[in-house]
Formats: structure tokens, C-alpha cells, sequence
């Protein structure tokens, strides 16, 4: 059963995108985002489902990455995630886990702002 893609290749040929894990620059004041040219391309690629879908991904790569993200941001984001409230209900095995990232990234209950 394979299933069509959902959004068609607009081009005749075929292109291979370029993906990268780096952080592109911010727009400057005469480059400026418009949603209109950019909602069909995935970086500096025309968005091309297949090719998404054949793409190797490094995921040892991917997952050392940062992404962009500071220490603080990624405190932030993990401190909001539902598992490291106080309230929130836990399996016996997810305790564990969680109590160790919450000591390592220092998310007690007076750390958070």
C-alpha cells in the first residue's frame, strides 16, 4: 500500500535539497520573510516530499546538535514539559528519569521562574 504524496513536485526535474543542521543568519531589513515565496521551499530547496522522505539523516549528527538552543532556552522548554510539574502523574519507570533531569538541569520547584 503505498500512499501519494500530498503536495505534488511543481518542477520537471527532480532536485536533491540541501539540509543542513546550522543556524542561518537573521533576514536583513532588505531580505525580508514573505510568506507568499517561502511556504513551498525547506531551507534554500523547493519543498519536494519524496526527497524528504528518501533524505539520510545523521542522527548521530542530529541529536549532538544544539539546534540553536542555549542551556537556559532548553532549561525553559523542559521545565514547561508536563512530566517535570509537581502535580503530574508519573508511571513508577518515568520517575526515575525524571527525577535525575530534574536535579541535573536544576529544575526544583524554587529554581523555576
Amino acid at each position: 500500500m503505498e500512499i501519494p504524496p500530498s503536495m505534488p513536485n511543481q518542477e520537471d526535474t527532480p532536485t536533491v535539497p540541501h539540509f543542513s543542521l546550522e543556524v542561518p543568519p537573521p533576514l536583513s531589513s532588505n531580505n525580508d520573510f514573505s510568506p507568499l515565496t517561502t511556504f513551498n521551499r525547506l531551507g534554500e530547496s523547493a519543498f519536494n516530499h519524496d526527497a524528504l522522505g528518501d533524505f539520510p539523516i545523521d542522527w548521530l549528527k542530529l541529536l549532538q546538535s544544539d539546534m540553536g538552543l542555549s542551556e537556559a532556552g532548553f532549561r525553559n522548554l523542559l521545565s514547561h514539559r508536563h512530566e517535570m510539574q509537581e502535580e503530574a502523574y508519573l508511571e513508577e519507570v518515568e520517575k526515575k528519569p525524571v527525577r535525575v533531569l530534574k536535579s541535573k538541569y536544576d529544575l526544583e520547584k524554587e529554581a523555576l521562574v
